[in-house]
Formats: structure tokens, C-alpha cells, sequence
């Protein structure tokens, strides 16, 4: 059994039951994971998601996988958060014939891609035996939840946060004649226990880690902008961060597409400090040296908390 668990305070959720009953012969191999992404928001979760499973007790073998339809990523993106490769470029096609073999015993995705969800429809697949468990997460802080809920109606397991969401998708799912047998729980893998990590002298860079469409309007982007540039200049010892979520030329086939970038907004300004600095590092490179993380609506600010980076 894969066991790992999703905690947060008074909070303790282990999934793995789901995965209980192998159908393959030998109980004594590790299991083995499917983990599905296609654009930045799926590929940051596949990367958490690894790490989790990871430090799990149970061995566990774990390959990646991008779902080419629905791609929207940069060389450059894909370079830098997974410099190691990806293990499967998976189409349509082969993702009815990953999710209808014996192959895996999961597989993990924060989106409910079309062929899976079509799959999932279907009575006779849901109770063949020889296939993976379908697991899927919310991908963080979702403005439709209710669509979120419908395309994981028919998945084997689902986790979801905050836990008030997790408790309303129960509630609905009771009322679904079709739905079948569901592990429903709370959890996402970046939503851990926060780390107990002592702040070092080098953690006073300012980061504000910026989303695609929050704010949506060129308004609401231009006062964050200038909130960066005031806060620049009252602290001209410190550097301010602008984390750009990719640069912009990147990610024109995203889901959420960013209409008015920053470093364009930003030849708007007058007088911009020369301590206010944009950037595209890595999450984890941006925590070495964040003493201060900003955000609107992003999920990052979870992983500053989690680090021990006082966040707004």
C-alpha cells in the first residue's frame, strides 16, 4: 500500500487505500504512478506530487507524463522544472490505452483530461478490474468549483481543498445515482505541514509572485506594479521581486491567458527604482533568499508559509 499524508493544522489524511487492491501478480514490486500534466499550474503539481511520494514509506516508482492536446509549455519551462526529462508524451490515444491496461496501478492528475473523463463515464470501465485508480486533485484555488466537481464526478479518488469545499463535493456526490464507489479527502501536496526552519540573515529579498489573470484588468495590474515600485523605494537596501509565472511570449494556449504582462506595464512607470527586478527562477531557488512573499490568489503562498516566509 502507498501511504503518504496531507496535513494541515487538526488535519491528517492518508491516501492509499485506494491504491490497496493491485491487480497485478506480484505484490512484492513497487506500485507504480502515472503522474499527468500539460501546462505550468499541472506541471508545479506533478512536481510536488513526486516529491510527496518520494519520502513515502512504501516504495513506489513514479514516471511522468505530458498530455501533448492540451501542452502549452515552453522548452524553456520544461528545461527548467523537470532538467531530468519527461517519461511519456501522451496522446488521446494513449491515454485510453494507459488508462485501460494493467501497466500502472495509478494514475494522478490535477485536471480530468477529455479521454479520462470520457473513459470514467462509462459503467463497464469503472468496475473493470485490470486498470489504474483514477485520482484526481483540485489544483489549488479553483474560481468554478462546481464545473472542478463535475469532471471529477466519476474518478476513483478525489481530494480537494479548502475542507469546507471538500464537504460541499460530498454532499453533492450523495446525490449522484451514477457516480459509484468514491475515496473522497482532503489534501493537495503542496499543502503540508509548515516546515521549522530558522530565518537566515540572507532571506530579506521581497517577492511578489504574480498569476495570470489576478488581477485581470490592466488597472488592478498597474496599481500592483506600483505597490512593488513604493515598496522598492522605501527599502532601497532589499530587492524586489516581480516572480514572473512565465515570460510573455510563453503559455499563448493557456487556460488562463495573461492579457497585460508585467515587464510591458512596466515601461508605463516612471522612475522605477533600480532594486525593483523581475524574474522567472524556480520556486525553490526565489525561497533561499525570500524574506517576504506578496501574492494575489496564488497558491505560492502556500509554499511560503510552508517555509517559514512571513506572506501577504
Amino acid at each position: 500500500m502507498i501511504q503518504f499524508k496531507f496535513e494541515w493544522p487538526a488535519i491528517s489524511y492518508q491516501l492509499g487505500s485506494v491504491l490497496n487492491d493491485a491487480p497485478l501478480q506480484d505484490s512484492n514490486r513497487p506500485k507504480r504512478v502515472l503522474i499527468m500534466f500539460s501546462d505550468d499550474s499541472t506541471l508545479f503539481f506533478a512536481r510536488q506530487m513526486r516529491n510527496v511520494l518520494v519520502q513515502a514509506s512504501s516504495p513506489v516508482e513514479i514516471k511522468i507524463g505530458l498530455f501533448l492536446p492540451e501542452a502549452s509549455l515552453s522548452y524553456r519551462q520544461l528545461v527548467q522544472q523537470l532538467p531530468e526529462g519527461i517519461d511519456y508524451f501522451i496522446t488521446s490515444e494513449s491515454l485510453v490505452n494507459l488508462a485501460s491496461s494493467d501497466g500502472f496501478d495509478a494514475i494522478l492528475t490535477s485536471r480530468v483530461y477529455r479521454p479520462l473523463s470520457d473513459l470514467l463515464k462509462r459503467p463497464f470501465f469503472r468496475c473493470y478490474a485490470n486498470r489504474p485508480c483514477i485520482i484526481a486533485f483540485l489544483g489549488g484555488l479553483d474560481f468554478s468549483p462546481k464545473r472542478g466537481f463535475a469532471h471529477r464526478k466519476n474518478c476513483d479518488g478525489v481530494y480537494i481543498l479548502p475542507l469546507k469545499r471538500m464537504m460541499a463535493f460530498r454532499a453533492l456526490s450523495e446525490k449522484w445515482g451514477d457516480a459509484g464507489w468514491q475515496e473522497v479527502g482532503f489534501g493537495h501536496p503542496a499543502f503540508l505541514m509548515p516546515i521549522k526552519t530558522t530565518p537566515q540573515p540572507n532571506h530579506r529579498d521581497i517577492y511578489f509572485f504574480t498569476q495570470a489573470i489576478s488581477p485581470r484588468t490592466r488597472k488592478g495590474r498597474l496599481y500592483m506594479l506600483n505597490v512593488m515600485a513604493t515598496i522598492a523605494r522605501l527599502h532601497p537596501d532589499r530587492n524586489v521581486w516581480i516572480k514572473l509565472r512565465h515570460l510573455p511570449n510563453e503559455n499563448r494556449a493557456h487556460l488562463h491567458k495573461e492579457r497585460y504582462d508585467y515587464p510591458s506595464l512596466a515601461s508605463f512607470l516612471t522612475g522605477i527604482p533600480p532594486n525593483l527586478k523581475f524574474t522567472h527562477c524556480t520556486m525553490e531557488e526565489a525561497l533561499r533568499t525570500a524574506g517576504l512573499g506578496i501574492t494575489c490568489t496564488s497558491t505560492a503562498a502556500i509554499d511560503t508559509i510552508r517555509s517559514n516566509v512571513p506572506t501577504m
